[in-house]
């Protein structure tokens, strides 16, 4: 009896050229008894999803090279015409993580399969390396089911499209997420400001049909208005980045929303970001590390430190907020359950501004 285990989780694998990030996982089962270059089988979907990635069985003691194939409609029939399968991605010297267990394939596929509809994948290496697998009897052989997707199929082969070898069962696991995938993953966004210029950077993780990007400015963090329009890179599955400067320096503190149009005009918006001016200002208060990920050091006269006070973007005195230890002539502030954002520690007359990036 096949033991079909269902994980139901959040799956985040962070890949060279990206993340794989998913809520279901459906493993079929790793019992190998044979193997080749690599291995097809078939993926229906009882719901519509979004199969984000693979682990899968691979040979032993090997670094190799391997690309993952899918097609529209079942792989019966398509076993050996290469025209027929679209490319998704490849990856070099990747390591087997052992027998009969899954190795992660750090390629993003993010393949949405319609409900009611079956697609086709193929897993092969193409050379030095393989996919171990359980020979089967019958391309229609379950392999693992959930209540999203079913796993068939399906058979062995050579590389590339070459011998086929009937029948035999992908031992791996399908890291999927119900529905259609948002058309881009953002990665992050920041801004940073000096006395000249606020400088504009966000990456994304992912891309589907993406038009473009806006960046809208306020003065007040509610009213905005637009301030330039980015075009996108469109299709991607590696990190793209993107830089925007804003040179028109209207006050001190100004407020920035990144939004994105995909190709049917929908639009999704991000976070807002606020940046304040720095200007060269001399002050006996310093921080260290600046921009920080998580604590910073603020050191200063040990009587004045006593009286510090910490404010948001926004006015509002948080310094209750913000957990902090004093030793001697500094205080170490934790701001690290904040992330992307501006602080203004004030103590007395001086003040500086601390930065949050992660």
């Amino acid at each position: 009896m096949r033991h079909l285990v269902l994980l139901l989780l959040l799956v985040s694998y962070s890949f060279a050229n990206g993340q794989c990030t998913s809520t279901n996982t459906l493993i079929t089962y790793y019992a190998s008894n044979n193997g080749q270059r690599g291995a097809m089988f078939n993926i229906t979907a009882t719901n519509t999803v979004t199969i984000n990635c693979f682990d899968a069985s691979l040979y032993t003691g090997t670094t190799a090279d391997y690309e993952i194939y899918y097609r529209t409609g079942t792989y019966v029939g398509s076993e050996n015409n290469a025209g027929a399968w679209t490319l998704i991605g490849t990856t070099t010297g990747l390591t087997s993580a052992g027998a009969n267990v899954g190795t992660p394939i750090p390629i993003l596929v993010n393949v949405t399969i319609p409900a009611g509809q079956t697609y086709g994948f193929y897993i092969t290496n193409t050379f030095g390396g393989g996919l171990s697998y359980t020979d089967g009897t019958a391309a229609t052989n379950l392999l693992g089911s959930d209540a999203n997707i079913s796993i068939n199929g399906g058979v062995g082969k050579s590389y590339p499209f070459g011998l086929t070898f009937s029948f035999r069962e992908f031992n791996g696991a399908v890291h999927y997420t119900p529905g259609v995938p948002l058309p881009i993953e953002l990665g992050g966004f920041w801004v940073n400001a000096d006395d000249r210029k606020t400088e504009l950077s966000w990456e994304t993780y992912s891309e589907l049909n993406n038009d473009y990007f806006t960046i809208e400015k306020s003065v007040n963090g509610s009213d905005f208005e637009f301030l330039a329009q980015v075009d996108a890179v469109g299709n991607s599955q590696k990190t793209e980045k993107y830089t925007f400067e804003d040179v028109a320096l209207t006050s001190d503190v100004a407020y920035y929303r990144l939004s994105q149009t995909d190709l049917d005009g929908a639009t999704t918006y991000f976070e807002v970001r606020a940046a304040k001016k720095i200007e060269d200002q001399p002050t006996s208060l310093h921080a260290v590390p600046n921009p920080t990920n998580g604590t910073t050091i603020i050191t200063g006269s040990k009587d004045e430190l006593g009286d510090l006070v910490i404010s948001d973007v926004f006015g509002r005195t948080i310094t209750d907020q913000i957990p902090s230890t004093v030793e001697n002539n500094r205080v170490i502030l934790d701001f690290s359950d904040f992330e992307n954002s501006l602080f203004f520690v004030r103590v007395g007359d001086e003040s500086i501004t601390i930065s949050t990036s992660r």
